[in-house]
């Protein structure tokens, strides 16, 4: 209960004390002389009561004041530290796969609800409830007419904030990044004016994932270092454990591996002080990918079996699913791809039982990779294929990008190089469109891959020097080193 709710309760209660005492002081002797209320035996009553509403009543339109004075929050500043209880926000993971075989990028995003689902309007709650059942089976094309509808109610600033911050979480699931990025901004701007703190906090990090997303990490980094001030201000450890978690995640990408496990080891310790399980299995996860990352596959797989019990423990299936696929990785890495199929269909399995589309496509695209690796083309084409499909039916337009990458890659081992650049051409197309910088660089360097296959090797280094740029500029050392490498052999090869 916020501080207005509280000074028009005690407003009320002295309103009504003081109008029976006025009653028995004034009236009732005039009107029916000997009748009284007994509260005018005891004027010290009336007089406190009120001062009670006069007090409650001039101290709230204060409050009102005051808050119109405040303005708007402008990116380069962090919103107000105000005290507030986080209600109703909780973890939810988003699973991003890239054009190169094995590699995953997790970011998580929170869910705030606030007093949504007790709207008190029987229209409202209704359609708030099946939006909650569409978002559970992912279905997140079909909320968006639901959540514009309920934005053209009236609602209290807090409960338009949570309806901008759920609106962003579903187009973010679609992979329309810079249309959530614009929810996620009116739901911050919206909390800053009405001091809504924690609702600015989930907004902050909800901006973060989406530039984490699009490859801007330095400010992704920023928004999570705001809202983890936030967190911290108003005693959110869970939100303080999400933006930990992401800003690791953050580095990890950018190749700094040190900060990247000092962050993911917090936000665990953060989880167990909490029982969190699931961050707990989240943290396990994280670790195992950084581990994944210096290559020292037992490390990383001992930490993915370790948060795959938990998953099966407290019956997590979705964190099931993730950490079988990564699981695959680590077998595929390793050469055993046989064990790295059988983890992918079986992460599927769970997919496909849950409703999870996406998760099916992720994992399509993840067996497509095992047979690329086999060499076998013909077997991983149409595995690619439906991923992509699959990607176009839910809007997820990310997982398309990712699907034409691996198509194209398929046609060029195939020496269909048309086919291959054309492809590629299409994702990056997708990639620019959402402001996905690396997912443009990766384009870039199978463009140029492509381009030095047919002995074009000036377009093969423009590709390569643009490729390098994008990851330069974005912080993504492993992947800048990666587009050094190709073009020294580039070089090597017009040596020869």
């Amino acid at each position: 209960m916020n501080i207005e709710r509280i000074l028009v309760i005690v407003g009320s209660i002295g309103s009504i004390i003081g109008g029976a005492w006025a009653i028995d002081e004034w009236l009732l002797p005039k009107v029916s002389p000997g009748i009284s209320l007994f509260i005018g035996n005891y004027p010290w009553i009336g007089w406190s009561a009120l001062i009670m509403f006069i007090g409650s009543v001039t101290f709230w339109a204060g409050r009102k004041i005051e808050r119109r004075k405040k303005p708007p929050l402008i990116d380069s500043q962090p919103p107000p530290i105000v005290p507030a209880i986080p209600k109703g926000a909780r973890r939810v993971e988003t699973v991003v796969d890239y054009p190169r075989p094995g590699a995953t990028r997790t970011t998580m995003t929170i869910e705030y609800l606030d007093g949504l689902p007790y709207t008190p309007d029987l229209q409202r709650r209704k359609l708030f409830q099946r939006a909650r059942s569409l978002y559970t089976n992912h279905k997140y094309a079909e909320i968006i007419p639901l959540l514009n509808e309920l934005l053209t109610k009236p609602y209290s600033p807090d409960e338009e904030v949570a309806l901008h911050i759920f609106m962003g979480n579903c187009l973010a699931r679609l992979s329309q990044l810079e249309e959530a990025e614009e929810d996620y901004k009116k739901a911050l701007a919206k909390a800053q004016k009405h001091a809504d703190a924690t609702g600015a906090a989930v907004a902050l990090t909800n901006l973060g994932t989406v530039y984490n997303n699009q490859g801007m990490l330095d400010k992704a980094l920023e928004y999570h270092q705001w809202a983890l001030k936030t967190n911290r201000e108003i005693g959110d450890r869970q939100g303080e454990a999400c933006n930990l978690a992401n800003m690791g995640k953050a580095h990890l990408t950018r190749g700094d591996l040190g900060k990247a496990l000092k962050y993911f080891q917090q936000a665990m310790k953060i989880d167990r002080e909490m029982g969190n399980r699931q961050g707990e299995a989240d943290g396990l996860k994280n670790i195992g990918n950084l581990y994944l990352a210096k290559n020292e596959l037992n490390k990383a797989l001992k930490h993915f079996q370790q948060a795959l019990k938990i998953n099966r423990e407290i019956g997590d299936r979705h964190g099931e699913a993730d950490n079988l696929g990564s699981m695959g990785i680590v077998y595929g890495t390793r050469g055993e791809l046989d064990r790295a199929l059988e983890r992918y269909q079986q992460a599927m399995k769970i997919h496909r039982e849950t409703g999870d589309r996406q998760g099916e496509a992720h994992d399509l695209g993840n067996i497509g990779r095992v047979y690329l690796k086999k060499t076998d083309l013909d077997e991983a084409l149409p595995y690619f294929q439906q991923a992509l499909n699959i990607h176009r039916e839910v809007g997820g337009q990310e997982g398309a990008a990712n699907a034409l990458c691996n198509i194209g890659i398929v046609y060029g081992a195939k020496g269909q190089l048309d086919k291959a650049l054309e492809h590629q051409q299409q994702a990056m197309k997708i990639y620019r469109e959402m402001g996905n910088r690396q997912g443009e660089a990766y384009t870039l360097s199978n463009m140029g891959i492509i381009y030095g296959t047919r002995d074009d090797l000036d377009k093969a280094l423009q590709h390569f020097q643009q490729a390098l740029k994008i990851f330069e500029d974005i912080g993504a050392k492993g992947d800048a080193e990666t587009a050094k490498n190709l073009i020294n052999s580039l070089a090597r090869q017009r040596i020869k």
